[in-house]
C-alpha cells in the first residue's frame, strides 16, 4: 500500500519530562490521498430514486419513506506519532470531483500561515475540503424545476447538534485517537466566523466543554485586532467561547476567517470528533505533551543563531530548501 505522506516527529525543547510530538499537515500527499477514495455506505446515508416533481424541502425528503441506500465516496488520510492517529475524513457529493475532496492551502509567505513569533508551534499550511459539510444523516435527492430540467442531486441532512449523542457520518471531520493521556494543541483554520466548532467524546457523543478549551488565534487577512481601548491585540486569546464560536472569544464578534490553536486535553483510549457542523475545518498539525502538561500559553525563548539541522540530523544553512529543525522547531 502506497504511504500517502512520511511521519515525521520532532521533539521540541523540553517543557516537561514527558512525550512531546508534532505533525504538520504541510507532509500529506494531496494528490495521493485523491486517487485512493474508499467506499462509504453508511446506513444513514441514503438517497431517493425517484425524480420528485418540484423540490420538496428538506424536512419532506427527510419523512421519506422510499429513500434507500446510498454509497458515497470518502477520501482519508492518516497519520501516526507516538500517542496520536489522527484521520481525516473529507466526503464530497456525488456530483463533486475528486479533487474537491482536500486542498492545501496557506503557505510560509501568506496570511494564512501560523508563522509569526507569536506562533507556538509553526504551521506553513493547512488543509481542507472545499465542500462536504458534516452531517449525522444525508439523504440525496432530485426534483424537476419550472422549466422542466432535472435538479440535483440535492442533500437533505440533518447537522450534529448538542444533545444528539452521535458523530458525524460524512462531511469533513477529524479523528484524533489517544494511546497516552496528555494535551493537544491543534492548529485549525476555522473558515466561517458564525459557526461552531466542536470536539467530542465518539463513545458518548458529547462535546468537551469550553471552559476545558484553550484558544489562540489570529484573523485572517487582519493580524491584530484593537480592544474596545483602541489597544493592539496581536494574537487572541482566551477560553473557547460558550456558544463555540472561535470568532467570539473575549467578546469579540468580528464574522471573518480564524486561524490559530485549540488546546485540550485528551485521554488514554479515547477518541475525539474535531469538526464544523455547517462549514469546512482546516487542519494545520497538531502538537502533543504526554500527560496533561497545559501548553496553550507555553513560550519557549528562541535563540536566533542556533545551528539548523535536517531531518537526517545533519547541518546545513539557513537556506536549506525543504524541512529544518532549530531549536528543537520544526518550520519550512
Amino acid at each position: 500500500m502506497k504511504k500517502i505522506f512520511t511521519l515525521i516527529s520532532v521533539a521540541f525543547v523540553a517543557m516537561s519530562v514527558h512525550a512531546q510530538e508534532i505533525w504538520s499537515a504541510a507532509e500529506v500527499d494531496v494528490a495521493a490521498i485523491i486517487s485512493a477514495p474508499v467506499d462509504n455506505s453508511n446506513p444513514n446515508i441514503k438517497k431517493i430514486e425517484a425524480v420528485y416533481e418540484t423540490d420538496p424541502g428538506t424536512e419532506a425528503v427527510l419523512a421519506a419513506t422510499n429513500a434507500v441506500q446510498n454509497t458515497l465516496q470518502d477520501y482519508v488520510f492518516t497519520a501516526s506519532t507516538a500517542s496520536i492517529t489522527l484521520k481525516g475524513v473529507s466526503t464530497p457529493n456525488s456530483d463533486a470531483s475528486a479533487e474537491e475532496a482536500w486542498q492545501m492551502n496557506g503557505g510560509e509567505e501568506t496570511n494564512m500561515a501560523l508563522n509569526t513569533d507569536k506562533c507556538t508551534p509553526k504551521f506553513p499550511n493547512y488543509i481542507k475540503p472545499k465542500a462536504g459539510n458534516p452531517a449525522i444523516k444525508s439523504i440525496e435527492y432530485y426534483f424537476m424545476n419550472d422549466n422542466g430540467d432535472q435538479v440535483g442531486p440535492r442533500y437533505a441532512e440533518i447537522y450534529w447538534t448538542e444533545g444528539c449523542g452521535q458523530v458525524p457520518v460524512r462531511g469533513c471531520y477529524y479523528e484524533l485517537s489517544a494511546a497516552s493521556a496528555g494535551t493537544i494543541k491543534l492548529g485549525v483554520f476555522v473558515n466561517k466566523g458564525n459557526h461552531a466548532t466542536y470536539i467530542v467524546d465518539k463513545a458518548t457523543g458529547t462535546h468537551l466543554a469550553a471552559s476545558a478549551i484553550d484558544v489562540e488565534f489570529y484573523y485572517q487577512n487582519n493580524t491584530f485586532t484593537f480592544d474596545d481601548n483602541g489597544t493592539t491585540i496581536d494574537m487572541v486569546t482566551g477560553k473557547m467561547p460558550e456558544d463555540f464560536i472561535i470568532q467570539h472569544t473575549n467578546g469579540y464578534t468580528q464574522n471573518r476567517p480564524a486561524l490559530g490553536y485549540m488546546t485540550f486535553d485528551v485521554e488514554a483510549g479515547k477518541t475525539y470528533y474535531v469538526f464544523n457542523p455547517k462549514s469546512q475545518l482546516g487542519i494545520y498539525g497538531f502538537y502533543f505533551a504526554g500527560g496533561g502538561s497545559g501548553i496553550a500559553n507555553v513560550k519557549t525563548e528562541m535563540e536566533p543563531n542556533a545551528p539548523v539541522y535536517n531531518l537526517a540530523g545533519q547541518k546545513v544553512s539557513k537556506d536549506y530548501k525543504g524541512v529544518k529543525v532549530q531549536n528543537g522547531k520544526k518550520f519550512m
